[in-house]
């Protein structure tokens, strides 16, 4: 990562290994221009002599922190800022974590393209390049919204010629200025620039506290009219909410049930944190919507005659998706 001093303009690089960083520097030299002087840490692959080499060939000073004391290095303060923007940002959009390089990339990016009274009232942005930036792109999609593409290839009556993605950001160098990285349902990225929002969702709409609409990783599972969601109760609740605590339920989103567990309560707020399915996504939901869910599931117990078929959470042991991608198959606790 390089932030500049003067201009707060921040730019990120993906690696596979440390010893990509002396093509990375030059890359940055190339896109954003050659720092006057670069400030490091002693970490080995940003002193070692290929990179000596290409801060000679661009004209680049160098200066290190002192060992073991980098709070003096200003980009540290940029980077602790923009991991927690990070973390926000995948926590509000429910995007799983193996996308935190394309959330970091849109955080930076929305850095650049916001004014700062320091700076004058101008962006970062225009102060290394000396252009007002167009910030069309960041007005009309939001980070991991699910949006329609146009399938290229494939396409052949009477298959879809739209197919769902998940919105990434912009993909720079690549086509327009409005074709962006699109997550495919096969966990690809493919650059689109003809694109349409799926449904109407707010923008920052924040899924960790919402007990409505939560899109996982790569479910088309929407919110509908018809699905059964319990309601919410604001009234406090009459029971001690550390009770809940391990308590398992059937959680629904949209149209379908997921298995959800009680992990954390807050009693002055009246809420508790749920973990949904395998533990990898989160929700903070009332007190009183727990108690609903297994008030409910007791009913549906004393009246299990007239029930045909009765699950019991703790009986199930291992599911998995079928073919159709719309059934699972699950194994029972005999």
């Amino acid at each position: 990562m390089f932030v500049g001093v003067k201009s707060k303009h921040a730019s990120v690089c993906g690696m596979h290994s440390v010893s990509e960083f002396p093509e990375v520097l030059k890359d940055f030299a190339l896109d954003t221009g050659a720092p006057h002087t670069l400030v490091s840490d002693n970490h080995n692959a940003e002193t070692s002599e290929k990179v000596k080499k290409t801060q000679r060939e661009c004209g680049i000073k160098r200066r290190t922190s002192e060992p073991k004391k980098q709070n003096p290095n200003f980009c540290e303060r940029h980077i602790q800022d923009f991991k927690r923007d990070t973390i926000k940002l995948l926590d509000r959009t429910g995007a799983p974590e193996f996308l935190w390089l394309f959330a970091l990339l849109c955080i930076i990016l929305t850095h650049n393209l916001t004014a700062i009274e320091s700076l004058g009232w101008i962006t970062p942005r225009q102060k290394v390049f000396g252009i007002p930036p167009d910030v069309s792109m960041l007005t009309k999609f939001h980070f991991y919204q699910p949006v329609y593409h146009v399938e290229c290839e494939h396409n052949s009556f009477p298959s879809e010629k739209e197919l769902l993605g998940w919105w990434l950001g912009p993909a720079h160098n690549t086509g327009d200025a409005f074709c962006s990285h699109i997550l495919a349902t096969n966990n690809t990225v493919v650059p689109r620039s003809v694109l349409r929002p799926a449904h109407d969702n707010p923008l920052h709409e924040n899924k960790r506290q919402s007990c409505g609409e939560v899109l996982f990783q790569n479910d088309t599972v929407e919110k509908s009219a018809d699905a059964i969601v319990p309601e919410e109760n604001d009234m406090p609740t009459e029971i001690d909410p550390q009770s809940l605590l391990n308590c398992e339920f059937n959680h629904h989103i949209g149209p379908h049930g997921y298995r959800a567990k009680v992990t954390e309560c807050y009693e002055d707020q009246d809420k508790c944190s749920i973990s949904i399915g395998n533990g990898n996504k989160e929700e903070t939901v009332t007190c009183n919507h727990v108690l609903d869910v297994v008030n409910k599931r007791l009913e549906e117990v004393e009246d299990k005659d007239t029930h045909e078929t009765l699950w019991f959470l703790e009986n199930i042991v291992g599911h998995r998706l079928n073919h159709d991608k719309r059934k699972h198959s699950v194994k029972v606790r005999s």
